[in-house]
């Protein structure tokens, strides 16, 4: 660890025994920096289909081959007024969830993402 360094702390809170004070016990210690590759099981965009286009196809490939990792990664197109809708997913690859990807989304507001840590 380094001075000023983002970390998250998973701790629990108990009584002591045979006292009315109580007890932090703390569980483990991360990084903010490793937060993202380490809690991300699923990473999935929802759009409309008219929404995806050449650009975000070519990002998407290139990240996917950029931050190979664990987390699943699923593309949801729905189009609400056909009441359309199709799950487009990776079976063998895994994406690590990465500030390039993030900035991207950020820049495209017509991609929605869930980001599921379980």
């Amino acid at each position: 660890l380094q001075r000023d360094s983002i970390v998250m702390v998973s701790a629990t809170i108990r009584k002591r025994y045979n006292s009315d004070e109580f007890q932090l016990q703390v569980q483990s210690v991360m990084l903010a920096e490793n937060m993202k590759k380490n809690l991300t099981k699923k990473i999935v965009l929802h759009s409309h289909p008219k929404n995806i286009n050449n650009k975000i196809v070519n990002f998407l490939y290139q990240n996917l081959k950029s931050f190979p990792g664990k987390a699943k990664f699923r593309i949801h197109l729905m189009d609400k007024t056909s009441k359309l809708q199709s799950l487009l997913y990776t079976q063998n690859k895994g994406l690590e969830l990465n500030n390039d990807l993030i900035d991207f989304l950020e820049e495209n507001p017509e991609l929605q993402i869930q980001v599921d840590h379980s």
